[in-house]
Order: C-alpha cells, then structure tokens, then sequence
C-alpha cells in the first residue's frame, strides 16, 4: 500500500514508500513496470517504522564542502553543527536500504570528510577503500 511519495532533487529521482506485511518499503518509482489494483484497501495503523540509522562526520569547508555535503544529503534528515571557523560536524538519519549508498556519497568527498561514528558505518568505509586498495594494486 503506498504511503508516501518522495522526490530527490539531487537525484532527480521520485521514491514511492509502500507499507507491505506491517513493514515499510521504499521503491526507486523509475523500476515500477507496472501497477494493478487487486482490491481496495485500507491504510493499516501498525505500520512499523524501522528505527532510523544515523552517522556522523566531520567536514573542512574547503573547496565549497559544506555546501556541498547539504546539496548531497538534502533529503535525508540532518543536523549540522559548526565546530570552528571551517569545521563542521554533521549527523545524517537514514533508513537502512539507503546506506550503501551513502556509503558512496560519504566516499566521494575523499579527505574533506571523516565519519566518527558509528562504528558499523566507520567499519564499512574502511572494507570500502581496502576493497578499492586491492583492486588498484592489481
């Protein structure tokens, strides 16, 4: 059952979010091939949200990073704290399908970011670039 429909400017990308069995989905609306309506429905009252994973880094505003790192994340949930004249700390809410790629998007500001929490998400960073080491290597 649909619930909520989302756009993703950066991605310029439209994401349906069904509830289906009492849990929430999120699907890319552009992998939709078809759509029937098999009886009405009723939205259901115990969805269950999944609780939202987070991560946290630290940026440099050099080369635009700040506003680069908003423009990257704008629509997930985020809290951005300044730490110093050019440092800043970010904390980004997810829902756990999306974190592969944010792993990415995080991967992509190279040495202008740092993630510093949580482990699990520092841990799959590091499995990330050793992964890309051992590749470049051969």
């Amino acid at each position: 059952m649909p619930l909520q429909l989302e756009y993703s400017q950066k991605d310029d990308k439209f994401r349906l979010i069904i509830a289906y069995h009492h849990k929430k989905y999120t699907i890319n609306i552009s992998r939709i091939l078809e759509v029937e309506i098999k009886e009405a429905f009723h939205y259901p009252k115990d969805v269950r949200t999944e609780e939202k994973k987070y991560f946290v880094m630290e940026l440099v505003d050099e080369r635009n990073a700040l506003e680069r790192v908003m423009l990257h994340f704008a629509h997930f949930e985020k809290e951005a704290k300044r730490l110093d004249e050019n440092h800043y700390q970010v904390k980004v809410f997810y829902d756990g399908e999306d974190e592969s790629e944010l792993l990415i998007r995080v991967l992509s500001f190279g040495p202008f970011v740092k993630v510093i929490e949580p482990n699990h998400f520092i841990n799959q960073i590091k499995r990330r670039l050793l992964s890309q080491k051992a590749l470049s290597i051969k």
